[in-house]
């Protein structure tokens, strides 16, 4: 119950409200030292996310390399690493849905920031 009535209390967009997110992103909190993470830049590269379920001939264009002459044959799933990653409009986000597991004491919390129409 403490979860979903924080959720819901991160993104009230209440202007009293201290502890709405995407405000805090935005413009930060100075009262609590915190900067404005709106753009945010992390450091260094991702670790290699895998793709299962890619068809070979789109995995072999997946997993091609401009360092080689000749195309190599995808052996794995793909597994792209970003690097130099720069993320903006965080300030936009919205409430997707939050996730609580069964045996861990964990929740995740997913977000929006954009459209299934938007452009890359």
């Amino acid at each position: 119950m403490i979860i979903p009535t924080l959720g819901k209390r991160t993104f009230d967009p209440d202007p009293e409200n201290p502890l709405h997110l995407p405000r805090t992103i935005r413009d930060g909190h100075p009262e609590w030292g915190l900067p404005s993470y709106d753009p945010a830049t992390p450091g260094g590269t991702s670790p290699p996310a895998g793709i299962p379920g890619v068809p070979a001939g789109v995995g072999d264009s997946a997993c091609a390399r401009h360092d080689l002459e000749y195309p190599p044959v995808c052996s794995s799933p793909p597994a792209p690493q970003p690097a130099n990653i720069l993320f903006t409009r965080l300030g936009v986000l919205r409430p997707v849905s939050l996730g609580f597991s069964d045996s861990d004491p964990v929740f995740t919390a997913v977000v929006g920031v954009g459209t299934a129409g938007a452009a890359c």
